[in-house]
């Protein structure tokens, strides 16, 4: 699952104030375990062993983008959390590799082939963004973004969508907003008008 997805194994550095991303290589596995079965409530447990991993920072420029950690909290039963930065992940893209993991494990369960993923290459989705920011469409699709998405700087003739004593969060970090977050360790959410979990997800 970790070769497929290619975006887990970036690495990122920031140089003149822009951030560039660039393969790292397949990263290692690392998966941790904790069982706290015995716990008087394994569940309360589980949940606060997760939080306080997900409060760890990660260093994307060494490619530390991602984290998994198992808790075992019954006989049959376990709590499975997926922590990655949004540098390389949102909370779509992580529900995407969770179906991912499902289907390899149903495959090896079963004893069936695993099923193709269907992922595009890394290499053709930067070659897409590139010729798109080099053509008209990037103009069109800011002036309908900048039109339609709430105001975020007091931008004339932006529609807000929500009312305005509605706080806002984000579901979506630029990289550098993301970048500094891993520098800092600080899981804050930015403000930019949709719904977001925090500088990690986790599962």
């Amino acid at each position: 699952m970790l070769a497929e997805t290619e975006a887990l194994g970036m690495c990122f550095a920031e140089a003149d104030g822009v951030v560039r991303q660039r393969p790292a290589g397949r990263p290692p596995f690392r998966l941790e375990t904790v069982d706290v079965s015995g716990a008087p409530d394994p569940l309360a447990a589980a949940e606060a062993r997760i939080r306080a991993e997900l409060d760890q920072p990660m260093d994307p420029a060494t490619g530390d983008v991602h984290r998994q950690l198992l808790v075992h909290t019954g006989p049959e039963s376990f709590c499975w959390m997926q922590g990655y930065l949004h540098i390389v992940t949102d909370g779509v893209s992580g529900t995407l590799i969770a179906r991912r993991v499902a289907a390899h494990y149903s495959a090896l369960m079963s004893g069936e082939p695993v099923p193709p993923s269907g992922a595009a290459p890394w290499r053709e989705i930067v070659a897409e963004e590139e010729a798109c920011l080099a053509s008209d469409a990037r103009d069109a699709d800011r002036a309908f973004w900048r039109g339609t998405l709430p105001v975020a700087q007091g931008e004339p003739g932006a529609k807000r969508l929500v009312p305005a004593e509605q706080p806002l969060r984000a579901d979506r970090c630029c990289a550098r907003e993301a970048w500094k977050r891993a520098k800092t360790g600080s899981v804050d959410d930015s403000v930019d008008g949709s719904p977001e979990t925090t500088g990690t997800t986790g599962t």
